[in-house]
């Protein structure tokens, strides 16, 4: 990859709504070589990401794992696609209105129209249209609270996935003068450091570039300015060691300061199930999404076929089911627990992905076995 020495050179690490959203304003300006970074083996999207999934359970990324499916043979050959986290959003600011209309404009956007509201796991019962007045969570919004419109909920077409890569997309056909897109999906950026008077280190690099970007892709890449979105933005403490004043000489940078700042706060693992149904549910559920209460397990139920573009000839219902923050807390402490157990015992253990307590493959199935059985539950089906 070569970047003009001319333009100014920026770093944008993460290819979520936000991390997309920032490229596309900056491509609107004149002389800007802007390069995205995406950890994500699937594409961009961030916690708006989509997951394809081989009817066999799994996923088309070699860096995904998944349970085995339950369908049966005759559909074992089916592409399915979930959206797996963010199920869709709302909008109250005037300005995210104006970017959403014209993303809708553009095709990548559309609405989710249907029946939503709050499930009783205990009973059953389900209630159409609750308020936010009427309900102390709203679920991410979905159900309305913050002067969003809760008749408004919109998704990306066709999948969730599609709404990053949508506005990169959108960008890139028509940047301003001098002004360059390049992205790097499947690249982690693994460390940001701060040279100060401009590139000094090993082999050629760019005049004046202050930055230096290390990815998984084993390459150090220079910028004159580097920008953090999302959960990346602890890239920013880290890099503020660099700073004057943030473990370098003299400067005023704080970095407690720049951490306190720049991480998302109240950040918590949800695990999600993905259901394909050979017919659909009728009666046992009558709703497109609910947030569900009286559960210790389950959080959001949605049905993914009633999204735009999401309809299949096959017969097949695609649901999609969010755990509580409680229920994903008790799964990392016991993976944890049982992490510490085997190295206890001296048992000789598969080395374990990064994250560390991240739950194996067979841990994953035992949650996802808690999370259909608490599913059928909540339905009473």
């Amino acid at each position: 990859m070569v970047i003009e020495s001319c333009a100014y050179r920026v770093a944008i690490l993460g290819a979520g709504v936000a991390g997309s959203t920032c490229a596309a304003s900056l491509l609107r300006m004149p002389g800007i070589a802007a390069v995205v970074y995406d950890m994500g083996g699937r594409g961009p999207g961030g916690r708006t990401c989509s997951r394809p999934v081989d009817g066999q359970g799994g996923s088309f990324s070699p860096a995904d794992r998944g349970g085995r499916s339950s369908l049966s043979e005759a559909h074992a050959d089916k592409d399915l696609t979930f959206d797996h986290g963010a199920q869709a959003f709302t909008v109250s600011h005037p300005e995210v209105r104006a970017l959403t209309e014209a993303w809708e404009r553009a095709g990548f956007v559309g609405r989710w129209e249907g029946t939503f509201g709050k499930l009783d796991a205990s009973t059953g019962a389900f209630v159409a249209g609750v308020a936010a007045a009427d309900s102390d969570d709203t679920v991410f919004g979905l159900l309305g609270g913050s002067g969003a419109s809760a008749a408004d909920r919109f998704v990306g077409v066709p999948s969730m996935g599609a709404l990053a890569r949508g506005i990169l997309s959108d960008a890139a056909a028509s940047p301003a003068a001098g002004s360059t897109l390049t992205s790097l999906f499947g690249a982690k950026a693994t460390g940001v450091t701060y040279s100060g008077e401009g590139y000094s280190g090993e082999g050629e690099g760019p005049a004046g570039a202050r930055w230096t970007v290390k990815s998984s892709d084993g390459v150090s890449r220079h910028f004159d300015a580097v920008i953090t979105a999302g959960h990346a933005a602890s890239f920013a403490a880290q890099a503020a060691a660099s700073l004057p004043g943030g473990g370098g000489s003299g400067g005023s940078v704080s970095v407690d300061a720049l951490r306190g700042v720049s991480y998302p706060a109240g950040c918590s693992p949800l695990y999600s199930l993905l259901v394909a149904f050979e017919s659909p549910l009728g009666d046992a559920a009558p709703f497109d999404g609910a947030g569900v209460a009286s559960s210790d397990d389950l959080r959001w139920i949605s049905r993914d076929s009633s999204k735009p573009s999401r309809q299949r000839s096959d017969g097949l219902d695609l649901w999609v089911a969010l755990s509580t923050e409680g229920f994903a807390r008790r799964v990392e402490e016991q993976a944890a627990a049982e992490a510490a157990e085997a190295q206890a015992g001296a048992e000789a253990a598969a080395p374990r992905a990064q994250g560390g307590s991240r739950p194996t493959e067979a841990q994953l199935q035992r949650v996802a076995a808690q999370l259909l059985e608490a599913l059928r539950g909540a339905l009473h089906a």
